[in-house]
């Protein structure tokens, strides 16, 4: 026995005879066999596709007298893809079975909204909707990808992304924080009590920090690059410094996303 394959080039009816020879009595017979090679059925599912959220995608079979099996179980000619995954379906009659698939795609989320800050009074910061949107929309009639804003509040925006979907979030704005403002007192006492001993500026969230205290006669009398660092009162020569004003220079930077510097003088009172 023998098994013989044959593949046929196109759908047609075909027929095929098998002769069958006795050689040694030197007889034979032939049989006749009818074959139809029927066309795959005709369909597709279409190509892998983005889905945006809240939306679905409409998948048809598009024939009659089949039955058909999708991988979600059901057995409709179309069904709405709803979910990020592969789709299959298997088409059949009694003689023929044909699948295809379809990946349906997440796309990726490039305009999500954040908190920011303004870091100082008066300044303005740039706002970003995320990068290559087709459309932009924002709350303040701005229609490209960044606005420049000087107040706290909360910014909207509205987008078309790049895989034609929509999508709206929102940009908050808080206004300068108060934490991070430096205080510097106006008078200290040091006198080992305890109690306003040291003269520094009050503050924390620096990015950099220089703290000069002058006598009257503009000398140097004491400089530090830590906040937490005081001036405890003496003279560089280690001698209590005299009652009396005394001027100061302060430059700093807040650590809220720049390098702004900010200079600042005053004067302040040593009591003994």
């Amino acid at each position: 026995d023998s098994i013989v394959t044959h593949s046929y080039p196109t759908h047609a009816q075909y027929f095929i005879d098998l002769i069958v020879e006795d050689t040694i009595c030197g007889i034979s017979d032939t049989f006749t066999q009818s074959i139809v090679v029927r066309p795959g059925f005709d369909f597709d599912l279409g190509p892998d596709q983005y889905l945006c959220d809240d939306d679905s995608i409409l998948m048809a079979v598009g024939l009659n007298n089949v039955f058909i099996q999708w991988s979600t179980g059901q057995n409709y000619d179309s069904i709405y893809a709803t979910d990020y995954t592969t789709y299959y379906v298997r088409v059949s009659d009694s003689i023929c079975v044909q699948w295809d698939d379809r990946t349906i795609l997440e796309p990726f989320n490039n305009h999500e909204g954040y908190i920011t800050h303004i870091c100082y009074y008066g300044d303005e910061i740039l706002l970003d909707a995320g990068d290559g949107a087709i459309e932009y929309d924002w709350s303040t009639g701005g229609d490209s990808r960044y606005i420049l804003v000087d107040a706290a509040n909360e910014y909207i925006f509205n987008v078309i992304d790049s895989f034609g979907c929509p999508r709206t979030d929102t940009i908050i704005v808080e206004a300068p924080n108060s934490s991070k403002n430096l205080y510097v007192p106006n008078a200290f006492t040091p006198n080992a009590d305890l109690l306003n001993d040291e003269f520094s500026p009050i503050g924390d969230d620096l990015e950099s920090y220089e703290f000069t205290i002058f006598n009257r006669w503009g000398d140097i009398i004491f400089n530090s690059n830590n906040i937490n660092l005081g001036w405890d009162g003496n003279m560089p020569n280690g001698k209590p410094a005299p009652m009396g004003v005394y001027v100061y220079k302060l430059v700093f930077a807040k650590d809220c996303g720049d390098t702004k510097i900010q200079k600042k003088f005053g004067h302040f009172t040593l009591i003994r």
